[in-house]
């Protein structure tokens, strides 16, 4: 029985460090791209817009349950979508990200 104890004391001293320090491929960083394409949230639409250096880009808007809403390719300007209000998921070819639509 003292042994079945000690091995069970070991075994969680043992998993403790592991837990305290996160890993590097555990942690959620970000790299933002300052010449990415914008995203803007408005009230009952959002905004979309192009980076400086790339002319055009696909944006993929989804509903909160996954569900494809709107398509929109963006050239040289700035383009406006119209939603209902809800959560959105927008993706395009270098990240995604979630929005809210009042």
């Amino acid at each position: 029985m003292k042994n079945i104890l000690g091995i069970l004391i070991l075994a969680c001293v043992m998993t403790v460090p592991a837990i305290a320090s996160p890993e590097p491929a555990l942690r959620t960083e970000m790299n933002v791209h300052t010449d990415a394409p914008g995203i803007t949230v408005n009230q009952g639409s959002i905004t979309l817009t192009p980076s400086a250096s790339d002319a055009e880009f696909n944006f993929f808007i989804y509903s909160i349950t996954g569900q494809l809403v709107k398509r929109a390719r963006v050239t040289d300007s700035a383009i406006t979508v119209e939603l209902p209000t809800g959560c959105y998921i927008v993706k395009c070819e270098r990240w995604s990200k979630k929005i809210i639509v009042n």
